[in-house]
């Protein structure tokens, strides 16, 4: 609950200039956030969101992770969720969600691929 109530905050100061970025596979915030302001962009594991009417995300594809942007008639192979470096569905819910915020900020992608391949995670943490 500390968790929805902090994204929802979070989501209520933002403006329709700015990009929410949320667990479509959370359900309960996915429908709390349905008639907010900002432009939403979606990540999931277990669904294709494309197919799910969505127009901008990250998704997981038979092992690949997809990125697509409708409106920009963009649809990217990022790579294969085998190579993040930090196992667990966590750690691919975090690297989904980077994703987007990078193509937000333009960064190549072949530099958000050597990240997460990279990427040692912090010390003490799985």
């Amino acid at each position: 609950k500390n968790y929805l109530n902090a994204k929802l905050e979070i989501i209520k100061n933002q403006t329709q200039e700015d990009l929410a970025i949320i667990n479509y596979d959370d359900e309960t915030l996915r429908e709390s956030i349905r008639n907010t302001k900002p432009g939403k962009a979606f990540f999931s594991i277990r669904e294709n969101l494309k197919e799910k009417g969505i127009d901008k995300g990250s998704f997981l594809d038979n092992g690949k992770i997809i990125y697509f942007d409708k409106e920009k008639n963009i649809e990217e192979e990022i790579m294969n969720a085998g190579e993040i470096n930090i196992r667990g569905n966590h750690n691919l819910y975090n690297s989904l969600a980077s994703i987007i915020s990078a193509v937000e900020f333009e960064i190549k992608k072949e530099k958000k691929r050597d990240t997460l391949v990279k990427c040692q995670g912090c010390e003490n943490r799985s």
